[in-house]
């Protein structure tokens, strides 16, 4: 894939990023993919990124996109993470750094066995809950 064709915004300008449902990549000077997401509205996700910090620290220059729908957008996400392994993702921050998440297995094996039991409890089906704990079970996110 090549990202130069992609349409993009320089990190600093990240404000003027189009309100449109997009999977995208935070990249260096070097053309490395930092951070792989995905957001219904990258100007609204890029307000107040999770991220901001720690992409800026590690000389993030462009936020570039590929203009998704809602439907797609989780699965594309998903390949484009397998693609370019970015550094960024599946990490979290301490104080020391990035870091391996080790803690998700676990949490999402409960988060699934109560939204079972709700679902029982309840008579409710919750496929679409469950299918999201499934899609995070592939990107190593809770």
């Amino acid at each position: 894939m090549n990202l130069d064709a992609l349409p993009f915004v320089e990190f600093s300008n990240r404000e003027l990023l189009p309100s449109l449902t997009a999977v995208y990549f935070a990249i260096n000077s070097q053309s490395e993919v930092l951070y792989v997401g995905k957001s219904v509205s990258l100007n609204s996700r890029w307000r107040y990124h999770h991220r901001l910090k720690i992409l800026s620290e590690l000389g993030c220059t462009k936020i570039a996109w590929i203009v998704s729908t809602r439907l797609n957008y989780s699965s594309l996400e998903l390949e484009m993470i397998s693609l370019f392994n970015p550094p960024v993702n599946g990490k979290i921050l301490t104080k020391t750094g990035l870091t391996q998440r080790t803690d998700c297995r676990l949490t999402r094996v409960i988060n699934k066995e109560v939204v079972d039991i709700f679902s029982k409890f309840y008579g409710v089906n919750h496929d679409r809950y469950r299918q999201d704990l499934e899609w995070s079970d592939l990107k190593g996110n809770v």
